[in-house]
């Protein structure tokens, strides 16, 4: 991170007691606000999200199912790719990138010391060797078959440009106060293939609010919000207009 983006991330109006609090967390593993977003919002990381097959429903059934399948996504960031994964040169992004993967998989920190020098890596097979190879330590009669459902890129863009600041200021003329810049983390492939199609800056304009539940059953927008999302996009509108 450079200097600017931690100082964006001291200056955002966030309680970590509040968050706690609105998970039902009694504890979290840091308090640091900072540490937290950027865990939250910047990391690559790892969720479980689904299981098929097991008896999922209410009550005690003791029936164990002849076939389960697990389901989880890992969360990459730029300068990482699913298929090839080029290492970046710039020799802080690499440090921090070098962590993690020494990290999560655990591979010899000394492939990554060769200065100015790419090494290319498959995420997905990274995953699905890693994953066969706790398997195979099991000892289990049972199959294991992991597999990738579908990947994307990560999508980064500069909020600097005419775009994001005509996005910044349609913010502020409807809501009244200066976006956070969060760069939060969330399954839009289609917005890299917009932006390398176009040649265009692409802009992610939030409108609704963070208990939304997004892809969930019960997902909702909150009236207030609706009608405040359509004013900021007719701002904009007005305000790319300027441009």
């Amino acid at each position: 991170m450079t200097k600017e983006e931690h100082h964006l991330y001291e200056t955002i109006d966030f309680s970590v007691k509040e968050f706690r609090e609105s998970v039902g967390a009694k504890k979290l593993p840091t308090e640091d606000k900072k540490t937290l977003l950027v865990r939250r919002w910047r990391e690559p990381c790892l969720s479980i999200h689904g299981i098929e097959g097991a008896f999922s429903g209410a009550g005690e059934k003791t029936v164990i199912p002849s076939k389960v399948i697990g389901k989880f996504s890992i969360r990459i960031v730029p300068h990482m790719k699913p298929e090839k994964n080029s290492f970046p040169r710039d020799p802080i992004v690499h440090a921090t990138f070098v962590q993690v993967q020494v990290k999560l998989i655990k591979f010899p920190s000394e492939l990554y010391c060769v200065k100015h020098k790419e090494e290319f890596f498959q995420v997905n097979k990274m995953v699905v060797d890693y994953l066969n190879e706790l398997w195979k330590k099991r000892g289990s009669p049972n199959t294991f078959t992991p597999g990738v459902g579908h990947d994307a890129l990560p999508w980064l863009a500069d909020t600097n440009d005419a775009n994001f600041k005509a996005g910044a200021r349609a913010m502020k003329i409807v809501h009244g106060v200066d976006p956070d810049y969060i760069r939060e983390g969330c399954s839009i492939p289609i917005t890299l293939t917009f932006q390398e199609l176009t040649g265009k800056s692409v802009l992610l304009l939030p409108l609704g609010a963070a208990d939304d539940m997004a892809h969930s059953q019960n997902e909702k927008i909150n009236k207030v919000n609706y009608v405040q999302g359509v004013k900021t996009l007719l701002a904009y509108l007005l305000e790319l207009g300027k441009v």
